[in-house]
C-alpha cells in the first residue's frame, strides 16, 4: 500500500517525529545541502542516464558514471537532500528537479531507480541509514530495499537498482555524499 506524504504527516505514522536517535544512527546529512553520491565500491558518482536532452524527463533511469565535473547547475550528478519527515528524506535531482524515485512504485528486487515529478507518495521517500566510515545505506520507505548498482557491476553506465541488504554493509550498497 502507498502512502501519500500527506497522510504520513497527519497519520499515525507521524509518531516517528517524535522518536528521539541517538548521534550514532542519525544520519549527518544536512537538510536543503547538495551533494553528489559517490558508490562506495566503483568510486563513481550517482547519475542520469543518457546525454542532456533526457535529463529532465520524467522516468529517466539512475545510473553510476565517473564524475562528469560539469558546473553545479548543469549536472545530472548534483542531488539535494531534504528532510520530509524526521528520520526519512526526499532526494532531488538538482538539474531536473526531480525526485529519486523507484520505477512502477515496485517494492520487488531489481526494480528501477528512476527520477520523476513529485507525487507525494513513499515510493520516493528514503531511509539514509549511517554506517561506519561515514557512509551510507539509501533505502526506499515504500520497498524496505536498498539501492545499488544492477548485478553489482562497477562498469560506468550501469543502471541502479533496488535489492534487499546483503549482509555485512556490502560496498555495492554502500554511498558516501560528499557537499557541493
Amino acid at each position: 500500500m502507498l502512502i501519500s506524504r500527506r497522510q504520513v504527516s497527519l497519520g499515525s505514522i507521524s509518531l516517528l517525529a517524535s522518536q528521539t536517535l541517538t548521534s550514532a544512527a542519525r544520519a549527518q546529512i544536512i537538510h536543503g545541502q547538495n551533494y553528489k553520491i559517490r558508490n562506495v565500491k566503483s568510486g563513481r558518482y550517482l547519475s542520469l542516464e543518457g546525454p542532456n536532452e533526457g535529463w529532465d524527463n520524467n522516468d529517466t533511469s539512475v545510473t553510476i558514471n565517473d564524475d562528469l565535473q560539469l558546473p553545479a547547475e548543469g549536472s545530472p550528478q548534483i542531488w539535494k537532500i531534504k528532510t520530509y519527515v524526521y528520520q526519512t528524506y526526499v532526494i532531488i535531482n538538482n538539474f531536473s528537479g526531480k525526485y529519486l524515485s523507484i520505477r512502477g512504485k515496485s517494492q520487488d528486487n531489481d526494480a528501477t531507480v528512476i527520477q520523476y515529478e513529485d507525487q507525494e507518495l513513499n515510493f520516493q521517500q528514503w531511509y539514509i541509514v549511517a554506517r561506519a566510515g561515514p557512509v551510507y545505506l539509501i533505502e526506499n520507505v515504500n520497498s524496505g530495499k536498498f539501492i545499488g548498482p544492477h548485478a553489482r557491476s562497477t562498469d560506468n553506465g550501469t543502471y541502479c537498482i533496488q535489492f534487499d541488504k546483503q549482509s555485512n554493509d556490502d560496498q555495492y550498497q554502500l554511498w558516501a555524499f560528499e557537499p557541493v
